[in-house]
């Protein structure tokens, strides 16, 4: 059994720990802002094909990256699982259930309450739904304007649907956003003079002092939106040095893969080699290095079938 006990944290205090951990969280959050944001500018920009810009073209994207993670998935759990598949996609009598697999390969089975090979893949089943929800908020927002936005904060009490309930408000704040331009005019001001520079560096001290306390009481995901804003513009602002930009780049085009591999890693695979590093940060490390590398296999694997897809049309054209 593996003794998590003789894992070495930075930080030893649990009571100041699991606030900072909880807060990480703003990823999904930042995942949402930049997709209702990115959606909204299409719908601006050309309204009479939504349906084939924003519907089909994001869902295949969203499948066009998955699909491949889902297989070296499958292959993994295969070589380095510690259940079996078929144990894992099993039916009632006992058997292999392949319709399980099916629906776990859609993004699917946190929803329905089936069976999947990862747990962390309910983020799929967010990431269709903002899709989907996103044009039907934005016309609700036409309709009625500011209120919508104050509204949606409404939905922080329901009960969470998964996590998709307390990404509604960060829905309409990236549709609001991109409908008004508020990312320029606050980046504009921000950089306007050094005395606002600093002043907003200061406002985000002040606001992460109060979300670490905050978060100790309440849900982190109350408290989604502060942490945006605080993760958004300090990100512009690191963005102008170029060794962060090119780092971040690098970063940003493997992290949907990242995402879904990660906890393959730390938790499915490896967990028992992982773990024996014992300290925290190079845990961390070793769990992005690895995924990193598998992103990189999957980019390549990817490139070389369709580069041989292309040779196949083409002998058969010449032909």
């Amino acid at each position: 059994m593996l003794k998590y006990e003789n894992i070495y944290t930075l930080i030893s205090d649990y009571s100041i720990l699991t606030p900072i951990i909880s807060m990480a969280r703003v990823c999904v959050a930042g995942f949402s802002f930049i997709s209702a944001y990115g959606i909204t500018r299409k719908l601006i920009n050309d309204r009479s094909h939504f349906i084939k810009t924003i519907y089909l073209h994001r869902i295949f994207e969203i499948y066009k990256s998955f699909i491949p993670i889902f297989i070296v998935g499958l292959l993994g759990t295969l070589i380095w699982g510690d259940i079996p598949i078929n144990h894992i996609y099993q039916s009632s009598n006992g058997s292999f259930f392949a319709p399980y697999a099916v629906i776990d390969s859609l993004g699917l089975a946190y929803p329905l309450g089936t069976p999947t090979i990862n747990m962390t893949w309910w983020y799929i089943s967010a990431s269709l739904l903002i899709v989907i929800t996103t044009p039907i908020f934005y016309y609700i927002y036409k309709k009625i304007g500011i209120v919508s936005v104050i509204f949606s904060f409404a939905f922080l009490l329901i009960k969470p649907l998964f996590i998709y309930t307390s990404l509604v408000p960060i829905i309409f704040v990236g549709i609001y956003a991109a409908s008004n331009g508020t990312i320029e005019k606050i980046n504009n001001f921000i950089h306007k003079n050094v005395i606002n520079h600093i002043l907003f560096y200061i406002l985000c001290g002040l606001l992460l002092v109060g979300l670490f306390w905050g978060t100790r009481y309440l849900s982190v995901e109350y408290f989604f939106i502060f942490l945006l804003i605080i993760v958004l513009f300090i990100s512009m602002d690191l963005h102008s040095v170029k060794p962060l930009r090119i780092c971040f780049e690098f970063l940003g085009m493997h992290s949907s893969n990242i995402y879904y591999l990660h906890t393959f890693i730390f938790y499915y695979w490896f967990r028992y080699t992982i773990y024996k590093f014992h300290y925290s940060l190079m845990i961390v490390v070793a769990v992005l290095i690895i995924s990193l590398l598998l992103s990189l296999l999957v980019e390549l694997t990817k490139i070389v079938i369709h580069k041989s897809i292309e040779a196949i049309k083409s002998s058969h054209q010449k032909r």
